[in-house]
């Protein structure tokens, strides 16, 4: 860890506008260029896309349950996250 880092934590909707926005850019990347988040019930699963020549797979990386508070720390020890500033988001 670098020292200014955060365990992130997200809620319920948070992730799943995390699942639907990588759906959407992985429609048009190469395998393994972004992540899968796959929710199914409570639970959270990253998977990782790799091409075998044959066909592209999706392996889990790794499975996430919420924490007491409802909270899922998605990536949490794969991505860094750095915190910053919080802005004002207005519905348009």
């Amino acid at each position: 860890m670098r020292g200014d880092d955060v365990l992130a934590r997200f809620d319920r909707p948070t992730v799943e506008q995390m699942a639907a926005d990588l759906s959407v850019v992985n429609a048009d990347s190469m395998p393994d260029e972004f992540a899968v988040i796959h929710v199914d019930g409570a639970v959270l699963f990253v998977l990782r896309e790799y091409d075998d020549g044959r066909q592209i797979r999706q392996r889990e990386i790794d499975r996430v349950y919420p924490d007491a508070d409802g909270y899922y720390s998605v990536g949490a020890y794969l991505w860094p996250w750095i915190p910053t500033e919080q802005t004002e988001q207005t519905d348009q």
